[in-house]
């Protein structure tokens, strides 16, 4: 699968820039992508959420924006090829979560 499309899928799927707080959304990915393409981006949005989510920052980081720069610098060490944007995403996710 092409990393863009992964990249643009999370993006979608978390709401960034789009909604207040993190809200992971299949609907909203299907309705900008098509549900066919949703369907199968959304095993690779959940694997790179996942991995995003084995991050120890949330333990370790003395701050919250600590926490989210360890986070999106470890996520960037197992996909170097994500957008920015969708590791801001996931970062957003991450931090918001762990707050």
């Amino acid at each position: 699968m092409n990393p863009s499309q992964i990249s643009e899928a999370v993006v979608a799927w978390t709401g960034w820039q789009e909604t207040p707080w993190p809200q992971r959304s299949e609907e909203r990915l299907a309705n900008r992508l098509g549900p066919d393409q949703a369907a199968l981006l959304m095993p690779y949005v959940r694997s790179w959420a996942d991995d995003f989510y084995m991050s120890d920052a949330r333990a370790v980081a003395p701050s919250l924006q600590a926490m989210g720069a360890q986070a999106e610098e470890d996520f960037r060490k197992l996909h170097p090829e994500a957008s920015d944007d969708a590791v801001h995403a996931l970062g957003w996710c991450y931090t918001f979560d762990f707050k």
